[in-house]
């Protein structure tokens, strides 16, 4: 029994850090499409991934998490390395959708194709089992996403939306990132992992 209280407890504070995520991110869409309505992706990108570098490297000097750097396994480096480069791809393509895309919402709701492909990719990769509700939010979504993308021309050329294309390629990018993370979740630490996203993005 007391195993169990651990693993609710621990079930609790990932939702707690899931829903903090959700709030931040939420963010995100808005003020970085205000940002990017009066400077290009470019410029936005040199600001808004170098004021975050700077804000993690005070914080990881105050935690005391540049230290850690030394003593990851040569191994782990590759997982690392394979993450930065996952994570540039990934957010360096919603970027441009939500400088594309007129509404940020849209770019918003498109998103949420990330989490159905991990459910899928979970349910090859980690073998894990969900309920029928589960699967059935997952068809919503999917179906939700195609709407919401599709412009209601039948040529080729502008068959979606101008800039969701750059969404799927983030959520593809994504959903693979967040599967080799969680596989690796007992050797790679949290907060490396967010200067190592920050490190990535800043040079890019």
């Amino acid at each position: 029994m007391p195993h169990l209280n651990i693993n609710i407890k621990e079930n609790y504070k990932g939702y707690i850090w899931a829903f903090t995520s959700v709030l931040a991110v939420s963010n995100v869409y808005i003020f970085s499409k205000i940002a990017l309505n009066e400077i290009n992706i470019i410029q936005f990108g040199f600001y808004w991934f170098g004021f975050g570098l700077l804000w993690f490297i005070l914080f990881a000097n105050f935690r005391g998490i540049i230290s850690k750097i030394r003593k990851i396994p040569k191994k782990t480096y590759r997982i690392y390395l394979l993450v930065g480069l996952l994570e540039t791809i990934s957010t360096t393509c919603i970027f441009y959708a939500i400088d594309l895309i007129e509404n940020p919402s849209v770019t918003s709701f498109l998103t949420n194709l990330t989490p159905v492909l991990v459910t899928i990719m979970s349910f090859f990769i980690l073998k894990e089992t969900f309920s029928k509700i589960e699967i059935a939010g997952v068809f919503m979504a999917i179906t939700g996403a195609f709407i919401i993308s599709y412009i209601g021309n039948t040529s080729i050329d502008s068959f979606l939306l101008s800039g969701s294309e750059y969404v799927y390629i983030s959520s593809f990018t994504g959903a693979i990132l967040m599967i080799i993370v969680k596989k690796n979740i007992k050797t790679l630490e949290p907060q490396l992992l967010t200067l190592n996203r920050t490190v990535f993005l800043s040079f890019f």
